[in-house]
């Protein structure tokens, strides 16, 4: 399978795209033999050249997916594939992480996307894992199209992808967001500012002053909820609280152990992500005590298997967030046009005692 050009300038192996059409068109007509698009066609609608599609397609009659008639065109050959009797009759969703093209998932990323499968699965849709080729706003939309889906579940899409949420509805594919709070699109969202304002909070009752937070690697989500904790010191200066924030994940562990070496141990460390293991492992280095002297926040997909974190854990619904997504999704196939109140779920803080020593 072959790499080739798109018009758009970017390189893709076109087999996928082309076996993937002819793949879906088997599952949605079992038993039938049907006419597939011409060759010309099908390379107006991927940016192909029909060179390049007719290979592909000849590839696919060799194989048996496909028959090609004299005279009359190429036919799926239903004799290639067998489905599991009642299988075929149930929708497929599609579930979309992000841009479709990370390499390495958050540990938020797949509890959310575990749960919405979950939820789908078996009485609402078979679920089915998507990503994409293709990174332009137009052809993520034909791309997603393309791929002959029933709905969509968008986890986590970037701001500059609501535009192609709002396309697809208008093209006939119900799409629920998943962290996203638009209202003319059915979303599901969870408030990185609450938790941030929730941090705040804490620190300021057990009277805490420096808090650190690393790293936040100038992500979107990461910077709403520092926004969250500035919020708080802002309306509360009698708190008398100062944030220090360490952006560049390459050098977050170089800088904060400067600090620490030169003696410098904040109140409270919120660890984003991973980072909540490199930041055990300065503790233990620097005989920084975690129990009193520094308190620790992280998220709880990142501490739930560690007995050595102490301090509090971010904790997100995220069985009751893929329930809501299958909710709406059941209703958006019966009807598509059907409209939602954007469903806002609140972040828990939940106190670990950490039972094991550094």
């Amino acid at each position: 399978m072959g790499r080739h050009k798109n018009t758009d300038g970017t390189f893709v192996p076109v087999g996928l795209k082309i076996r993937f059409e002819i793949v879906n068109r088997l599952y949605q007509t079992p038993g039938r033999s049907v006419k597939i698009p011409s060759a010309r066609e099908l390379a107006a609608r991927f940016h192909l050249s029909p060179s390049t599609v007719t290979l592909e397609l000849q590839k696919l009659v060799r194989e048996g997916y496909l028959i090609g008639k004299r005279g009359s065109g190429t036919y799926t050959n239903p004799d290639k594939v067998h489905f599991i009797p009642g299988a075929i009759s149930r929708k497929v969703v599609g579930i979309l992480v992000a841009d479709g093209k990370l390499l390495v998932y958050d540990a938020i990323d797949w509890a959310v996307q575990g749960w919405c499968g979950m939820a789908l699965s078996p009485d609402v849709a078979r679920p089915r894992f998507v990503t994409l080729l293709t990174a332009s706003e137009k052809n993520m939309q034909e791309e997603l199209i393309s791929q002959n889906l029933s709905g969509l579940v968008w986890i986590h899409p970037h701001w500059d992808y609501y535009g192609v949420i709002r396309k697809l509805q208008k093209n006939g594919l119900p799409t629920v967001a998943v962290k996203c709070n638009e209202p003319d699109i059915p979303s599901i969202d969870y408030s990185f500012f609450e938790s941030g304002s929730k941090i705040a909070k804490i620190a300021a009752q057990e009277k805490r002053r420096l808090i650190f937070y690393a790293p936040t690697n100038k992500d979107i989500w990461t910077l709403q909820r520092v926004a969250g904790i500035e919020d708080y010191i802002a309306h509360h200066p009698e708190a008398d609280m100062k944030l220090e924030v360490f952006s560049s994940v390459q050098n977050c562990t170089e800088e904060v152990e400067k600090k620490f070496a030169a003696g410098e141990i904040p109140d409270v460390f919120y660890c984003n992500g991973e980072y909540v293991f490199a930041m055990l492992e300065l503790a233990k280095k620097y005989r920084i005590d975690i129990i009193d002297r520094c308190r620790l926040f992280a998220e709880e997909q990142h501490i739930i298997k560690s007995g050595k974190f102490h301090g509090y854990a971010l904790r997100y619904p995220f069985q009751k967030i893929g329930e809501k997504a299958a909710e709406m999704m059941e209703i958006l196939l019966e009807n598509p046009s059907a409209r939602f109140p954007v469903y806002s779920v609140p972040t828990e803080l939940l106190f670990i005692n950490g039972k094991e020593p550094l």
